[in-house]
């Protein structure tokens, strides 16, 4: 009896080692963006990106346990829960520059898979610091949360249809193009066709319409015979003409 609950346990330890080392290099990385490299920041901002960075790391990887099983343990020993309150201060507590800047320089899926709920309650909150954040930070989370999983998880998919319906006219059209400025597959087309699930999906469509919309127009105002929008590529015909 012993030796097969053994074998199990090494068995699911390998297996557990084999998936996080896979989603780690190859889903969990940071937004790959190059503009977001080029946000400038204050050394007390690069402080608490670092020391973010660090609280990531030492839930994902402790003592060399692979993510799943490093979190079990540190559930166990109680300092899981003291890395997440340390997260959720330091991002709670800077200020607005702050914020933006620690978001684009650490790598945001790793954090969306460790932070507890109430952490991205409030970066996507629109009633908290979501309107704080621009446009770039906001798709960076939005990068991150395709990583790290939304189908089938809505409680991701209402943060990141949080951030997309408060994204407005042209800045809507600037936070896709940055989701698909990325070197993988991650898109804004993904994540509303694929991603987003019933009336999550549905709001989303009817709001990226009515933005799209709104932006055609200011941009037919002032250039007559320019191209659509790059919203608008993002619907299917049918949505474009039933549209108000």
């Amino acid at each position: 009896m012993y030796a097969i609950i053994a074998s199990t346990y090494v068995t699911v330890v390998i297996a557990s080692y084999a998936e996080d080392e896979i989603q780690n290099r190859y889903y969990l990385t940071p937004f790959p963006v190059k503009a977001a490299t080029d946000v400038p920041g204050t050394p007390e901002a690069q402080g608490k990106a670092d020391y973010v960075s660090s609280l990531v790391a030492e839930i994902n990887h402790r003592k060399g346990f692979t993510a799943g099983l490093s979190q079990v343990l540190a559930r166990a020993a109680g300092s899981l829960s003291k890395r997440r309150t340390a997260l959720h201060q330091v991002l709670a507590e800077a200020e607005t520059e702050e914020l933006n800047f620690i978001l684009l320089n650490i790598n945001c899926s790793a954090l969306a898979e460790v932070v507890s709920r109430p952490t991205m309650d409030m970066l996507t909150g629109s009633d908290q610091r979501l309107p704080e954040l621009h446009v770039l930070a906001r798709a960076a989370l939005l990068d991150a949360l395709q990583k790290v999983g939304m189908r089938w998880r809505p409680m991701r998919q209402r943060w990141a249809s949080n951030i997309l319906l408060s994204t407005h006219g042209r800045e809507l059209t600037r936070l896709k193009s940055y989701v698909d400025d990325g070197d993988d597959y991650q898109t804004l087309y993904k994540m509303v066709y694929n991603d987003f699930q019933g009336e999550a999906q549905r709001s989303v469509l009817q709001h990226i319409s009515t933005q799209g919309q709104q932006a055609l127009q200011e941009l037919h105002a002032v250039a007559p015979t320019a191209p659509p929008g790059v919203c608008l590529k993002l619907l299917p015909e049918s949505a474009m003409i039933e549209a108000p």
